[in-house]
């Protein structure tokens, strides 16, 4: 099942009963590892286009993100303890390099 919040489609992933994502989706950030009972981060795509990933303990804890998970746009990443972040940062940019000929 395909969900829609706002523009966003969300693709629910398996969960395996260990609080971790199944072979297809990257594994989580070090800084947010086993961190909190939920975790958000964004990757950029091959395509230049952004994935974001929300990984919860359960269905309580992911519906405890639907209020301050949105507050928290210009984070690369964010763990939460119920509804209150625990960690969160930014990722260094990434220096692209332009050939000019």
């Amino acid at each position: 099942a395909i969900l829609n919040y706002g523009s966003v489609a969300c693709h629910p992933a398996k969960y395996d009963g260990r609080h971790r994502f199944s072979k297809q989706l990257p594994a989580r950030p070090d800084e947010i590892n086993k961190k909190g009972t939920a975790q958000a981060w964004i990757l950029a795509r091959a395509d230049g286009a952004s994935l974001a990933i929300v990984s919860a303990k359960d269905a309580a804890s992911l519906e405890a993100l639907i209020r301050p998970l949105p507050h928290y746009g210009r984070q690369s990443y964010i763990a939460f303890d119920g509804r209150g972040a625990i960690e969160k940062g930014i990722w260094p940019m990434q220096v692209q390099q332009v050939v000019v000929e």
